[in-house]
């Protein structure tokens, strides 16, 4: 996991890899707040399976 923190000591991007997965945040705004909406179920998808194959291509528990 690589963690990059601002000049308040705060994170502003972390990046983790999980085998051939990645994935990355940026955090831009600490202490505010917005609304986030669902997205139709045609628009999301379940990764459990393909997040349990590349722990055990990396050697882990899963």
């Amino acid at each position: 996991m690589d963690v990059r923190v601002g000049p308040r000591d705060l994170p502003v991007r972390i990046v983790q890899e999980f085998g051939a997965l990645k994935v990355s945040m940026d955090f831009e705004k600490f202490g505010a707040t917005r609304e986030i909406r669902v997205p139709p179920a045609a628009r999301t998808g379940d990764l459990t399976e393909e997040v349990r194959k590349a722990t055990e291509r990396e050697g882990g528990q899963g």
